[in-house]
């Protein structure tokens, strides 16, 4: 079985230190944007993997405490995870 990384996935470029966003939903759309602009993720496919996050959203919070969430979800047509890390000061 192949050790996944989190530096396998996440590069300089999906790295947001400066979210602008006061809420969960335009903060995950940021990290949405970020994974578009890398090139990870079509402009077709913004919308759809932030409505399979939401929705995981909604079965249980991703929320781990101080402030640090880890929202994903699985979306089928994606063979390997896609990344983005988002700090709000």
């Amino acid at each position: 079985m192949h050790e996944m990384r989190l530096r396998d996935y996440l590069t300089q470029d999906l790295v947001r230190t400066d979210l602008q966003s006061t809420c969960r939903d335009d903060a995950i759309s940021e990290l949405m944007e970020a994974l578009k602009a890398a090139g990870k993720l079509r402009k077709a496919d913004v919308q759809p993997v932030f409505d399979a996050v939401i929705r995981r959203e909604s079965l249980g919070s991703t929320a781990i405490g101080k402030g640090v969430a880890l929202p994903h979800a699985r979306v089928g047509k994606f063979d390997i995870p896609l990344v983005a890390l988002g700090l709000s000061r």
